[in-house]
């Protein structure tokens, strides 16, 4: 005799006049773009939440009732760049940020960092974003390809950096797809399957830190072609 409701996820970000119509101009601009040839990269904070308790993506509670698990103060978390293609994905590169991860970058005012610095960004995009997607697209027999980012400053910088190096050692370089709009993770399929390898992670009820870590890297090796491949089929519905 009590209505029940299925709650999941995060509360959806509210947009501002700016931002709709930087969306609107984005999707116009692109809507007659061949996907196929763009890898899409992004960074993803795993949060190790729930240690030793296996977490589903839906819980039925009744209406005005949260769900609830255990949870601990600080979590750990597994810090990591990616990318995906139609025809796969990139190893993931674990990041400052990244719970026992020693980092030796610096700030600008020589201090250790704590989060994702203009160098390291170089560094993750031409030893592994740049690399992973090279090699997926000459598979193909395409040399010609898009490199997907948002439009975080460190991202801007970084990248410009590490594809005026790769462009010296290899000659060319992809196109990096400009204007992205902010708060728009809803355009880019990769924040799907981040979520799918999250959920994957969380069913399993790690009881360590090192198990989730293990977990979250294998369960994005095992990521699915034809999934891939879906996701990337999906952006002209995503545009619309």
């Amino acid at each position: 005799g009590h209505g029940i409701v299925a709650k999941r996820g995060q509360p959806v970000r509210e947009f501002t006049a700016k931002n709709k119509a930087q969306r609107l101009a984005f999707c116009h601009a692109n809507k007659t773009r061949n996907w196929a040839n763009v890898m899409f990269t992004d960074r993803k904070k795993f949060m190790f939440r729930y240690p030793g308790t296996s977490v589903k993506p839906v819980s039925w509670v009744r209406k005005g009732e949260q769900r609830k698990s255990s949870r601990v103060n600080k979590p750990s978390v597994v810090n990591m760049y990616a990318g995906i293609t139609k025809f796969g994905d990139t190893q993931p590169h674990l990041v400052t940020g990244t719970t026992k991860l020693a980092t030796n970058y610096t700030t600008k005012g020589g201090k250790k960092s704590v989060n994702i610095t203009i160098n390291e960004y170089e560094d993750v995009a031409f030893k592994s974003l740049l690399p992973g997607g090279a090699a997926m697209f000459s598979v193909q027999g395409s040399s010609q390809w898009v490199f997907q980012q948002d439009g975080d400053p460190t991202h801007k910088e970084g990248s410009r950096r590490a594809m005026d190096k790769w462009k010296l050692k290899n000659n060319s370089a992809p196109t990096i797809l400009a204007n992205w709009p902010p708060n728009s993770p809803d355009l880019s399929p990769i924040e799907n399957a981040w979520g799918y390898v999250s959920n994957k992670v969380d069913a399993q009820g790690c009881e360590t830190f090192d198990e989730y870590q293990a977990a979250v890297l294998e369960e994005w090796k095992k990521l699915d072609k034809a999934y891939l491949t879906k996701l990337i089929g999906s952006m002209k519905k995503r545009l619309q």
